[in-house]
Parts: C-alpha cells; sequence; structure tokens
C-alpha cells in the first residue's frame, strides 16, 4: 500500500571552518532531491534567482542527528511527511546535486 517512497544512502561529513558533523546525501531515489526555486518570490514579492534547496542533504542532516555518530546503533531513520516532490523517474543523484564550478559560489576559491 506505499505509493511514495524515497530512500537516501547517507554519511556524516565536516565543512571548512565549521565545528561539528552534519548529514550528506550521497544517493537517493523516488523524489526530487533539489528542488529548483529560481522564479519564485521571495517574501518581499522579489523574484529568487540563484535559490536551488538541497532537499536531500537537509533530510540526511536530520535523519543523521536522529541516527547518532557514537554507540547508538541506528542503521535508519524514518521520516515522514517531509516536503518532498516524489517521482518515479530514474534521477542520477550525484549528478543532480553536484554543479559546475562556473556556477559555484566556492568556484572562484577552487580554480
Amino acid at each position: 500500500g506505499i505509493t511514495n517512497l524515497g530512500v537516501m544512502m547517507i554519511d556524516s561529513v565536516c565543512s571548512p571552518g565549521r565545528r561539528g558533523t552534519v548529514g550528506a546525501c550521497l544517493a537517493y531515489r523516488g523524489f526530487d532531491g533539489v528542488s529548483d526555486q529560481r522564479g519564485a518570490k521571495d517574501l518581499y514579492g522579489r523574484e529568487l534567482e540563484i535559490t536551488q534547496v538541497a532537499v536531500a542533504d537537509s533530510l540526511a542532516t536530520a535523519a543523521n542527528l536522529l541516527m547518532g555518530e557514537a554507540d547508538e546503533s541506528t542503521p535508519f531513520a524514518v521520516v515522514k511527511g517531509a516536503p518532498v516532490k516524489f517521482t518515479q523517474e530514474e534521477v542520477d543523484s550525484v549528478e543532480r546535486q553536484s554543479i559546475p564550478l562556473d556556477e559555484c559560489i566556492f568556484g572562484p576559491l577552487l580554480n
């Protein structure tokens, strides 16, 4: 009876200049892991030009928090009611989450 189901493989990661770990989605299936908000209006009626929400990584961080980092022995988390767009389309999650350096805000630092 399950009609909408998404699955993610996640791991914890560290960010430069930030204390602590967060979850990151390595791969996903069954939902759109990036929500493109470009063209939508912000609170002041201005059109968003850049915003794309990392849905899969946001869910991975929440799941990582619930599963723990130490001896909790919690190998998976079930997330219900998340604001995701389910899809049956095959998605290359690595390609979908990655962007070319010329579009990346950190691109100039990496060249």
